[in-house]
């Protein structure tokens, strides 16, 4: 069943006051954060290359939907379910930027966070309110109206004499 824009507008509320405490939605999904290691292929030496420095983390769309259902709260629509399984299986981010392992993991989990938030975002617009359009009958009232004006004017109008 649609929303209608008071439910909507509280739902997108919720959303942003949620998306405020990154700290306590980002606790609900690294538990379901997998990461996969690499030797990173950018410069960096001899052991960079031969060390597995490069992180891969990801979450697969199903933990995501869930975490958004149960622990979230947040009702989602099929289509919303539709848009999010677009992206895929995983939703991933991938960092091979520092030296160091550990690093790597950290900014890789900031940037697969980053991509929740904005998607997230993305799902729960804020609603808008469309003009409605104006029906035939009032339309033509309307015109009607202005012709029965038009014709008062056009009778105050001095008659001129050639």
């Amino acid at each position: 069943m649609p929303l209608d824009y008071y439910e909507k507008e509280q739902l997108h509320e919720k959303v942003n006051s949620l998306l405020n405490e990154k700290k306590k939605i980002s606790k609900f999904f690294e538990k379901y954060i997998n990461y996969e290691f690499m030797t990173a292929s950018k410069h960096g030496g001899q052991y960079l290359h031969t060390t597995k420095s490069k992180v891969r983390a990801k979450i697969s769309i199903n933990d995501f939907i869930n975490i958004l259902e149960r622990d979230l709260e947040l009702p989602i629509s099929v289509n919303q379910k539709l848009k999010i399984k677009e992206l895929g299986k995983f939703i991933e981010a991938i960092s091979e930027d520092e030296r160091s392992q550990l690093k790597n993991k950290k900014l890789a989990t900031e940037r697969l966070l980053e991509k929740i938030y904005k998607i997230i975002e993305k799902l729960f617009p804020k609603p808008r309110i469309f003009e409605s359009k104006e029906s035939k009958e009032a339309k033509e009232e309307r015109i009607k109206e202005k012709k029965i004006k038009s014709l008062k004017k056009a009778l105050r109008k001095k008659i001129r004499r050639s």
